[in-house]
């Protein structure tokens, strides 16, 4: 028996058998186990206006049958606790039979009311793959004790995972959030797989003081609304070292992406736009500088585990980006470890770091990259002590400087010598500050190529010490 939307009887052509559609993606073989599985094959199919058949789960629109819907609805969750609580009083062996392997079986089932599942125990595998929930869905403190599928499902009102507890795997792989999805104080303890899903313009996503045991993976994923990423007082939101996984994201709207008071790591967020995007509170792990690099080599190794290609290179990208976001926001101090961690990142990259022959090695040797003041001034103490020390070997052309240049030089009281240490040290300082000492002159081509050299290098040091200075002061 056949019907239309209205619940008028039908009737099909001569020698034709109608089936439920399901979808027009769906393969021959998924369309065969979904009539078997999870289609209302006791009700009368429904002629859609789109010329095709459905059952009433797979009928796509929410003009139908509602009550009869959530009857159906409930009596197959009723039906699968029934299965399962029989299940256990059977042995091992025949636990293996195919015919005793339950789970809840939703696929691609259009839902014209909301799915009102709150203190469920969904007790073996759930499925609601490609479902489609029009209305919305309130699965707060539910528990899903084994795997669980919302992969490609279509949110397009409100739906709450409060209090949730997804005791294994949870997919959400390329699932579609339009409106406001709450995960406050939800469990994942086995992977919470977000890969390629879909945050819309309009939407709004909690996940408040939730807990990720294993790493949360968001790669591919489109964030165009607002996701809040909120800790509670011990910050401890992603507790895998891996943390969270948001590589290649298409950041649509970064300035809407929300991390509040949480701990995390630089290399979470390596291949992804971090520059705009809200960290308050935050604490990063591996970000202060370590002994040895410890803090750098451990998050090198994170990303090898990854099996992330050239991993040098994407830890100094996201540190620069990282630093960037912070000098915007004037977290000053935080910009300058991440830049200090983006060139020793870059520069441990060879020879475990000693490449005296690069300017880069010169760069950290002489300053820190500019973001340590006490280690710029101890060079450039360094510059004039070694400049001092080499005037003393030097042979000058000395005048009494109490006497005019004229007088002395007509009196024959100026001498060719070398410079006591205290007359080298008056030298180097005035030589670094671009004064010329009439009354101290080179007359060798060591002497002229000292105060060439130091000419060089003083005030070069000295401007490093400046910009220390200034980025000191600026935090």
């Amino acid at each position: 028996m056949l019907q239309n939307q209205t619940g008028e009887a039908l009737s099909a052509s001569k020698g034709e058998i109608p089936q439920c559609h399901i979808h027009d993606k769906t393969s021959v073989a998924e369309a065969i186990d979904i009539r078997n599985n999870v289609c209302t094959n006791d009700l009368a199919l429904i002629a859609h206006t789109d010329g095709k058949y459905y059952c009433l789960f797979h009928l796509p629109t929410k003009n139908k049958d509602v009550a009869t819907f959530e009857r159906v609805f409930r009596d197959r969750l009723n039906l699968i606790d029934i299965g399962v609580a029989n299940t256990r009083a059977l042995s091992r062996e025949e636990r293996q039979d195919p015919q005793q392997k339950l789970f809840y079986d939703f696929r691609y089932v259009w839902f014209p009311s909301e799915v009102i599942a709150v203190d469920k125990t969904f007790k073996v595998k759930t499925d609601f793959g490609r479902a489609t929930f029009l209305i919305g869905a309130n699965f707060k403190s539910a528990t899903f004790s084994a795997d669980v599928s919302f992969s490609h499902a279509i949110f397009l009102d409100e739906v709450s995972f409060q209090r949730t507890l997804f005791s294994s795997n949870a997919s959400f792989r390329s699932t579609v959030f339009s409106k406001i999805t709450l995960f406050h104080l939800t469990t994942f303890s086995g992977s919470a797989d977000f890969t390629g899903s879909e945050f819309s313009e309009i939407s709004l996503t909690f996940f408040a003081n939730t807990k990720f045991v294993a790493q949360a993976k968001f790669k591919y994923a489109q964030f165009a609304g607002h996701v809040i990423f909120q800790g509670d007082a011990d910050k401890k939101v992603f507790i895998n070292p891996e943390g969270i996984d948001l590589q290649y994201t298409r950041l649509e709207r970064p300035e809407r992406i929300y991390f509040n008071s949480i701990y995390l790591c630089p290399s979470w967020f390596v291949n992804a736009d971090s520059r705009k995007i809200i960290f308050t509170d935050v604490t990063w792990n591996n970000l202060d500088p370590k002994i040895r690099y410890k803090n750098i080599k451990d998050e090198l190794k994170k990303l090898e585990k990854l099996k992330i290609s050239r991993p040098n290179r994407l830890l100094e990208i996201v540190s620069r980006q990282l630093a960037v976001n912070a000098d915007e926001n004037n977290r000053y101090e935080e910009a300058s470890k991440f830049r200090l961690m983006a060139n020793d990142t870059k520069r441990l990259e060879k020879f475990r770091g000693f490449t005296p022959w690069t300017l880069h090695w010169w760069y950290w040797l002489s300053s820190s990259y500019g973001e340590s003041w006490r280690r710029a001034l101890t060079v450039l103490a360094g510059v004039l002590l070694t400049f001092a020390i080499g005037y003393t070997q030097a042979t000058f052309y000395v005048c009494p400087p109490d006497i005019p240049l004229s007088q002395s030089s007509s009196a024959g009281s100026c001498e060719t010598r070398r410079l006591d240490f205290s007359e080298g040290l008056r030298h180097s300082l005035a030589t670094a500050l671009f004064q010329n000492v009439e009354y101290r002159k080179p007359v060798t081509q060591r002497s002229e190529l000292f105060v060439l050299l130091e000419k060089i290098f003083g005030p070069l040091q000295a401007a490093l010490l400046a910009l220390a200075i200034r980025r000191k002061f600026m935090r």
